[in-house]
C-alpha cells in the first residue's frame, strides 16, 4: 500500500476509511506509557529509536531506523513487534522523505 502524507492527514472529512486507517501510524496504540525509549546515534544523527517494554530492555515493542543523505533524513523504517518481541510481518512502514531546500515537503509511506 502506498500513501502520500496528504492522504494520511484525512482531507478535512473528519473521518478516515479503513484503507486509510491501515496506512496510519496506528501502531502507537501498543506502546504503554511506562515503556522505555532508547536512542542510538552516529555522530549527531539519530539512527535508531527503539521502544522496549521496560528499562531492562526485556521485549522490543517498536523500532524506527533512519538513513540520511548528507544531514537530511532520507528514509525512516518503522517496525512493530508482537508480545513475544518478534517483528510483525506486513506491518513495517517505510517512509521516503522529499525536501524543498531544508523543509520536508512530502513523505511517501509504503507498508510491507
Amino acid at each position: 500500500m502506498l500513501l502520500k502524507q496528504s492522504q494520511i492527514e484525512g482531507g478535512g472529512t473528519g473521518f478516515v476509511t479503513p484503507t486509510i486507517h491501515q496506512g496510519l501510524d496506528q501502531l502507537v496504540h501498543n506502546v504503554a506509557e511506562d515503556s522505555f525509549a532508547e536512542y542510538t546515534y552516529s555522530g549527531s544523527k539519530v539512527t535508531d529509536y527503539i521502544i522496549w517494554t521496560d528499562s531492562g530492555k526485556t521485549i522490543k515493542i517498536r523500532e524506527h531506523n533512519f538513513t540520511y543523505t548528507g544531514s537530511k533524513v532520507n528514509t525512516e523504517t518503522r517496525k512493530q513487534y508482537n508480545a513475544a518481541g518478534v517483528v510483525i510481518t506486513n506491518q513495517t512502514m517505510t517512509g521516503t522523505y522529499v525536501y524543498s531546500g531544508s523543509k520536508v515537503t512530502d513523505i511517501t509511506w509504503v507498508i510491507t
